[in-house]
């Protein structure tokens, strides 16, 4: 939940990787970067980003232009607009939960986790 928090803030891929992903030693950075790199990574962003927006159409998180409009394959399968659209992150049973957006970790841990799991016990309302 640390990554999609911090992944969540910045609005450059490149911030986000840089400081969510580079030094974690828990996780395989290379293969990471390469996945979101690809053209399937790109695309399975891009189907993310389009159900978001049907969810939250007036959020913007993460900036699509570097990460689709550079790629000729994945622009022609997409609208201008497109382009210039940022695609949220999150949402909960398919619904936009806005205090998520801030305080991802206390809302699942105090709203949809029952019985709450060790990790939600440091936790105030």
């Amino acid at each position: 939940m640390d990554i999609v928090g911090c992944i969540q803030g910045p609005s450059s891929y490149n911030t986000s990787f840089e400081n969510c992903i580079v030094g974690n030693s828990k996780l395989n950075q290379q293969s990471i970067y390469e996945c979101s790199n690809s053209r399937e990574g790109k695309t399975l962003l891009m189907q993310h980003g389009d159900a978001s927006r049907r969810i939250a159409p007036d959020v913007f998180w993460v900036d699509s232009l570097n990460l689709f409009c550079s790629d000729s394959y994945l622009l022609q399968r997409m609208s201008s607009s497109d382009c210039l659209f940022k695609v949220p992150w999150i949402s909960i049973d398919g619904l936009r939960i806005p205090a998520a957006e801030n305080h991802f970790e206390q809302v699942l841990c105090l709203q949809y986790f029952q019985p709450p799991p060790p990790e939600c016990q440091n936790l105030r309302a």
